[in-house]
């Protein structure tokens, strides 16, 4: 984030008058680098996340640690357990498989 912000500050000082979208890294514009950046980075890191809070923490534990009811965590254990991951890796193929054309 703080590279972005950098090359945000100097973009701004030597093309006053330029859009972002005119700003090139890596051959693409700024908003499809941070798309891209997003697509990379941030899909593994959630993938790893839920993976880590649905099996991982003991079921008790995260009882415990939320602190709400049993329907409602009973809801958010399946949807941390089974289909986020699934939804996670979906998201990230899509976002991955257009790399490779």
């Amino acid at each position: 984030m703080a590279v972005l912000l950098f090359l945000s500050s100097v973009f701004q000082v030597h093309y006053h008058s330029a859009s972002y979208s005119e700003v090139k890294i890596l051959d693409r514009s700024i908003f499809d680098f941070v798309d891209l950046l997003t697509n990379s980075i941030g899909m593994p890191g959630a993938l790893l996340i839920s993976i880590f809070a649905g099996y991982y923490y003991t079921k008790d534990f995260s009882r415990k640690e939320l602190d709400s009811s049993s329907l409602m965590f009973n809801i958010w254990y399946i949807l941390i357990r089974n289909v986020s991951p699934i939804a996670i890796l979906i998201i990230l193929i899509q976002g991955i498989l257009p790399l490779f054309k």
